[in-house]
């Protein structure tokens, strides 16, 4: 028996449970309130990731007529775009596809619904890695694809500059120049 001492000094006895063992600690308000935002936070991360991936889906069939309203600089509600996801979704994947890392954008967005789960799920390890791996596989992927469509008919014709995007026209031009055509290729 447990015997508790109160302010006038006064004996009492803690009732004991039946199997012997001590009441188990309420979860506290934080725990709760960090279950929230991990919630909060995956989730607003998925549902980011999974529309830039409509978005980049929707333009690799709708690019023409997307890079043409992109090309404008300003995201206009009375715009006529194909892309599912609106005028904004136009631009935003005009510019990750034809301005910076070409077919190779789409790993941006699955690396981030891939990580949105790893959060929801509570198992924090590897989110490093995934992001690491993801952007190292966008930009080595942009970089590749342009050297091998360097003079296709797919370099000029696909999403406007190509399917590596500038990132990859730009560096692989840049490699080629310094290391010349084998060594770029390697």
């Amino acid at each position: 028996m447990v015997k508790i001492v109160q302010k006038n000094k006064r004996e009492t006895v803690a009732p004991k449970r039946k199997n012997g063992s001590k009441p188990k600690p309420k979860k506290t308000v934080n725990e709760s309130v960090l279950k929230r935002r991990r919630w909060f936070w995956g989730l607003l991360l998925f549902g980011c990731g999974a529309y830039i991936i409509c978005a980049v889906s929707s333009f690799f069939f709708c690019w023409k007529v997307d890079q043409a309203f992109a090309d404008w600089g300003v995201v206009s509600t009375n715009a006529s775009v194909t892309n599912i996801c609106g005028p904004f979704g136009a631009k935003l994947a005009n510019t990750l596809v034809a301005d910076w890392f070409g077919v190779f954008a789409v790993l941006l967005p699955v690396a981030m619904c891939v990580i949105a789960v790893k959060i929801l799920r509570k198992s924090y390890s590897g989110i490093f890695k995934i992001l690491v791996l993801s952007l190292l596989a966008t930009i080595i992927g942009s970089i590749a694809i342009a050297y091998f469509c360097n003079n296709s008919i797919w370099n000029s014709n696909l999403f406007g500059y190509g399917p590596g995007g500038v990132v990859g026209v730009v560096v692989s031009k840049w490699l080629r120049g310094i290391i010349g055509e084998a060594g770029a290729g390697v």
